[in-house]
Parts: C-alpha cells; structure tokens; sequence
C-alpha cells in the first residue's frame, strides 16, 4: 500500500477502530465517519476519541473524499450503503479493513473462508501452528481483529484470518501465504440479491494468488467445483479422492497414503470435522509442519465455544450448543451428527430451504421447539414433519425439551437463524444457553 497521510474509516466496530489505531501507529490521520453519532459521551474509546489526528465526520461527499488517500469500510455497510457507492464514483481506493491490515503484515497469512467451518479451521489451523513453537494468531472474523493481531505483534509471525463474505467484497491487493475455501452453502441472502453474488465474493481471496501461494479447495463440495474459473493456479485438493492431497474417508484422514488421524481419537464432534481436520493440516503441512505435529496438534485441540460444543450431561441428557449454526447447512451437519435429539432453533431468518432441514433431521429430530421472529416460520414449515412448538423464548425452549427429555436425548441448540433479534450476537446466545443448562437442577428446574 503506498504512503499516506490520511484516510477515511467508515464504520467504528471492532474492526474499524482497530484499523484507526494502526493507521495512527504508522503515521497516519483518520477521519471517522459511522451511522450513529460517533460525538456522543461514549461512542468511541478515549484513545481514539482524544487522538490528536483523528477527526469525526457527520458526512461523506466526493469533495471530502478527495482530502483522503484511501478509504477503509466496516464489513458491517452493505452493498447498497451510500459511502460504498459514493466512494466508488470518486474513484477513492476502497477497501476492506483486512486489506488494510494485511499491508503492515510481514508474517504469514493463511486465509480462511467458506460457508460452514470458517471458525474450528482457523482455531484448529493455530492451535496446530503454535503447538509446534510458531508465534500464531487467529483473528479476523474469528474475534480479535486482523488490525489488533498485526499492530500487537509488530506484523510478525503466523495470522490465520478468518474471512467472511463481506471483509471479502473489497479485496484489491490482498494476497495470503495460504488459503481455504471449505464450502459453499447459500448465506446471508438477507444481503445478496441471490447465492452466486454471495459465492462471487468469497472467490475475491483468490484474486491475487499465484504459483507460490497455495489453495485449498473441497473436492467433494459441488458448488465450489463450479466456480472453477475463479481457482488459483495452484489448487491442493481436500476430498475422498485418492489423489487428494488430504484424503478423507468415513471416519480417517490420509496425507501421503500415511493415515494421518482418526475421528474417534479426537475431541471434534460430526463426520463434517474431519473436513474441518483436513483443511487445518493441509496447510499446516505445507507450512512446514511435520505430519507427527499435526496429528499432535490435532489431538490436543479443544473444539470452538458455541461449534458443536458439549456444554454439560443431567440424568443422562446431553447438552450441546452450536449457537454459530447461523444457516441451514450448518444445521444440517449438526442434525447428522446426533440420533436422538430435542433440536432448538430460530431467530432472523436469513434464507433457507426446510425440505433440507427435514431430510437431515429425519429420524433423528424427537421434537423441535422454536424461539424468536422466525418461530412462526419454523412452525408452518416443519408442524407436519417434526413434533413441534412455538417456545418463544431460549429460556422457555430449554425448560420444555429439559421437561420432555429421556435418558439418552439430545438437547440441541442449531438455530438456523441469526441471533440479532434477541440477542447481540450468536456469542451472547449460546452464552445464555449454557448458563440456562448450568442452572438446570440448581432449585428443582431451569427457571
């Protein structure tokens, strides 16, 4: 990125004042721009609030874009926000904050995305990195900021950058060490007018890759067969295939014609983990990492808060939450992974086929209860197919499928749906669910 004195962020969440500090660290102003009142007591942290080269701006015209060298927009602006499209007729650069971070970035990059499995690859990607003595650190979507991880490392060492969609749809010269695409599944088309746009902006990772820079892509997944066009020249195959370069069978991973670790000796959950191990091993391999490390690395990994974890186990009722379950694909992988289950979902809907849904949960699905905007959704959808019911809230659904439960069932939060209409995010919803579980027994019930 070439030098410069000042640049607009628009957007102060988590990434854009991350991306304001290093900028400041690098000798750079900012003017800040967000929806809300970025001048009221409290809207932005002291240090920021109090920068010396920092100036909050109540508007955005091509006039004040011409003040600026670059502007650096919150993944948070849709597509059809006015600052994108002003920015784009001014002719301003325009880009996310990872490009941002990524050009104070001297370390490795091994970028990862996809529809399902973004957050255990980048966990299990680090965890495997740092077990064999790298200086490694997951960030990006997966929680600390890809602008936190560079400004406090000084820009050295491992960054395994979680990516979504949106932090996607700006790239112009970003180019990771290493990449995965995991999957492709219609998301967010809360967002996208339809799934090939949402598709097309996860292959904006491989726009600047090359020879040099490996790829890992998913053999077995169609749909990411059939964005070939858009492929790196230098493809690494995960898949059933024997000439996969990380082979996946039934309940194994191969690399070298080597078994490389069973399912079963692990702590993941869900045959769709193995897929998730194999992603974190290829690149971990071609990072260096000997085949005895990764397998090491694999079997002490604890699995992500809020993925498929096992909260607790009362009078034989298992507890798991995968609160992260924000689409129906997820879902899918979670309904298969269990026989007997009281399955809780709903929230804001972001699209989703429910014929998918039952297929998955057939067989296996005892009864499912529904919380949040989408509950009366979810109820005509599935009344005819599931024993079902409307419990409004988490709080409620839990103490019905606790009070309908056996030994042997499955309480199963998946909710299909984003967390934002009553919860701040999925963190805080799968949070409360485990502090409603935890409770269950404290005084007679889960209330």
């Amino acid at each position: 990125m070439n030098k410069m004195e000042k640049i607009l962020v628009a957007g102060m969440g988590k990434s854009g004042e991350w991306a304001v500090r290093l900028a400041l660290k690098n000798g750079i102003s900012c003017l800040l721009y967000d929806d809300r009142d970025l001048s009221l007591p409290g809207a932005l942290p002291d240090d920021i609030a109090c920068g010396k080269d920092v100036k909050i701006v109540k508007k955005v015209d091509k006039l004040l874009l011409e003040t600026v060298g670059l502007v650096v927009i919150s993944p948070g602006f849709a597509p059809s926000h006015p600052v994108r499209s002003i920015s784009e007729e001014a002719e301003c650069g325009l880009v996310s904050e990872i490009e941002f971070a990524a050009a104070y970035c001297s370390g490795r990059i091994f970028a990862v995305t996809g529809s399902n499995g973004k957050t255990t690859v980048t966990g299990l990607t680090a965890h495997i990195l740092k077990s064999s003595g790298a200086m490694a650190v997951p960030c990006g979507n997966f929680g600390t900021a890809f602008s936190q991880a560079v400004l406090e490392s000084g820009g050295e060492g491992d960054f395994v950058v979680e990516l979504s969609s949106f932090q996607l749809e700006h790239v112009q010269h970003f180019k990771p060490d290493f990449a995965a695409l995991l999957n492709l599944t219609p998301d967010h088309l809360d967002r996208y007018s339809e799934a090939d746009e949402y598709y097309r902006a996860k292959m904006a990772l491989f726009r600047n890759m090359d020879a040099g820079t490996p790829a890992f892509l998913n053999r077995d997944d169609p749909v990411t067969e059939s964005y070939s066009r858009y492929f790196p020249p230098n493809v690494k195959w995960i898949g059933k295939t024997p000439d996969s370069t990380v082979r996946v069978t039934s309940d194994a991973l191969y690399y070298g014609g080597e078994k490389l670790i069973e399912l079963k000796e692990t702590r993941l959950r869900g045959r769709h983990n193995l897929y998730n191990a194999a992603f974190s091993a290829g690149m971990a391999l071609f990072a260096g990492i000997s085949a005895d490390r990764v397998r090491e690395g694999i079997l002490s990994f604890q699995p992500i808060p809020h993925r498929l974890e096992f909260v607790n186990e009362k009078n034989g009722v298992r507890f798991y939450n995968d609160s992260k379950a924000t689409n129906f694909d997820s879902v899918v992988k979670a309904l298969g992974s269990f026989p007997s289950i009281r399955w809780i979902a709903g929230g804001r809907f972001k699209g989703g086929d429910f014929d998918e849904l039952f297929e998955a949960g057939k067989g296996r699905v005892k009864a499912a209860y529904f919380i949040g905007e989408s509950a009366p959704l979810f109820q005509k959808k599935l009344e005819n197919r599931f024993n079902c019911r409307i419990s409004t809230t988490l709080e409620q659904a839990v103490a019905e499928a606790w009070r309908d439960a056996v030994s042997g069932d499955v309480i199963l939060l998946a909710p299909g749906c984003s967390s934002y209409d009553q919860f701040k995010n999925f963190e805080v919803r799968g949070d409360r669910f485990r502090e409603i579980v935890n409770e269950i027994g404290n005084e007679g019930n889960c209330s």
